[in-house]
């Protein structure tokens, strides 16, 4: 088993694949999953690794066991009205300002089943909507001692997916 050098997940987290979801466990090489560009991709790599993980729970994804190295899609709120730029920023350096983004994929229909399901954030606040891109807040983040085993995933072309609703890269 190595250790871990970018990001990676524990079991049973979820990801995107072209029909429906598989837990990361059960993904093989050749796997087609949905990056945040709406595009199908191939799995090229799998990896299981032993890292020290993060537990990140935010409105609109599954509560998640990741990697402290592994990049998440985010903004961070900088003023009321204000988000910076989007950036790729690691689980371990993630705050309670930065928010996740989770992709509007599919058609319209789709797209508005995406939004109910992130349209569960506290009663003032709704998900800040951007390209096709909800942007919700991170409601904690719990830095662990913990080493587990987890599933490191590498994609062709734009190199993310969708893991456990958030958008992800290798």
């Amino acid at each position: 088993m190595q250790t871990n050098e970018r990001g990676s997940f524990a079991a049973n987290t979820v990801v995107l694949g072209m029909f429906d979801y598989k837990n990361i466990q059960d993904l093989v090489v050749g796997d087609l999953v949905m990056t945040h560009k709406n595009s199908a991709q191939p799995i090229t790599r799998v990896t299981y690794l032993k890292s020290r993980v993060v537990k990140i729970r935010a409105t609109g994804i599954l509560p998640t066991l990741a990697a402290s190295t592994q990049p998440y899609y985010t903004r961070t709120i900088i003023s009321d009205n204000q988000m910076s730029e989007v950036t790729w920023k690691e689980a371990g350096s993630l705050t309670l300002l930065d928010y996740i983004g989770v992709p509007l994929l599919g058609d319209e229909n789709q797209k508005a089943l995406s939004l109910v399901l992130v349209s569960t954030l506290e009663e003032n606040e709704e998900p800040r909507v951007i390209n096709d891109v909800a942007w919700i807040p991170i409601e904690s983040i719990e830095q662990t001692d913990k080493e587990l085993g987890t599933y490191r995933i590498e994609v062709a072309q734009d190199h993310s997916f969708i893991a456990n609703n958030a958008i992800v890269s290798n």
